[in-house]
């Protein structure tokens, strides 16, 4: 993963335990806290940007977060359009919730550095962003 996280941290894990503590609650209020009325379950796209925490070698370390941006959709399961609506299903309809999303690092990293030793003893080296332009 380009943030240092291995598919094993990622399972059965909420986003919540990997987003900055101060923005918890906006994230919380954004993804959860939506106006429910039939017309907005089916406009459900969200994108913003947060904090996002670094994996780590050492667990002794502060951590170090990221500036990343979510865009996603948000997706109720078990819920049919052609269901009466009442609001006493808010609840249940919140609990049914999954938001889907890509993530994307605002900030371009230096992932690959090529190294090419021709056989003539002349080194090469280049440096790539995220988006494989060459840098130098």
């Amino acid at each position: 993963s380009l943030l240092g996280h291995l598919p094993t941290d990622l399972v059965n894990q909420q986003v919540y335990d990997f987003i900055e503590d101060k923005e918890r609650s906006q994230l919380y209020n954004l993804i959860c806290h939506v106006s429910m009325t039939p017309e907005n379950l089916n406009d459900n796209q969200v994108s913003f940007s947060c904090h996002f925490k670094r994996g780590s070698l050492g667990p002794d370390k502060p951590p170090v977060y990221e500036t990343v941006k979510f865009t996603g959709f948000k997706h109720w399961n078990n819920f049919n359009d052609d269901d009466d609506w009442n609001y006493g299903m808010m609840a249940q309809v919140k609990d049914d919730m999954s938001f889907c999303c890509t993530v994307q690092i605002e900030n371009a990293q230096f992932i690959r550095e090529m190294s090419i030793i021709d056989e003539a003893k002349a080194e090469f080296t280049s440096r790539h962003s995220l988006e494989w332009k060459f840098l130098y």
